[in-house]
């Protein structure tokens, strides 16, 4: 049997045939991936292109959210430039959205309604440059509309902390939570 692949684009749709020679020829339509209608409208850094990690980065980040069902698309990751001067991934999934930062590779997700309602943050706890003790680089997700968020360090006063292209970050030498300010 002969294999043969075309890839056909129709507007934003993207469909891939597989046809099997022989009698009875065999046509299969499989649906590529796409950022889900809800994602995309809660979130403009999902209206922009797709920054495609690395193979080697995209499969660090389906190795820290494996089997846990989220159904990821790394193929349709964003990369945003935080605050704390690294990168994070903003990346799709079926009915999950996750934000990851790359060094180290942490990843926070949840259920898109979830976060659109909310907001999502993950905690990368990191031995401290100087002086030993741990530093807490804190990466969230917040939905359009939502210009800060206030981090409350477990000792020490609130801070607000502003919102770049859906995403924030702060960093601190104790743990942090994160309150969205709509």
């Amino acid at each position: 049997m002969l294999a043969v692949a075309l890839a056909l684009s129709v507007g934003l749709v993207c469909a891939v045939l597989v046809l099997r020679g022989g009698a009875g020829a065999q046509r299969t339509a499989v649906r590529m991936p796409e950022v889900e209608p809800a994602q995309r409208k809660a979130f403009a850094v999902l209206r922009a292109e797709p920054d495609r990690p690395s193979a080697e980065l995209a499969g660090q980040m389906e190795n820290v959210v494996e089997g846990r069902g989220f159904g990821l698309h790394t193929s349709l990751a964003r990369k945003v430039r935080t605050q704390l001067g690294d990168d994070a991934w903003v990346v799709p999934g079926n009915g999950y959205l996750c934000v990851m930062a790359s060094t180290p590779i942490v990843a926070g997700c949840n259920t898109t309604s979830a976060t659109i309602a909310q907001g999502m943050s993950v905690v990368a706890i990191l031995p401290a440059a100087l002086g030993g003790g741990k530093q807490y680089d804190l990466f969230g997700l917040a939905p359009d509309g939502v210009q800060e968020v206030a981090v409350k360090p477990d000792r020490g006063q609130p801070t607000l902390v502003p919102v770049v292209h859906n995403v924030y970050s702060y960093a601190a030498s104790t743990m942090l939570h994160a309150r969205l300010v709509r």
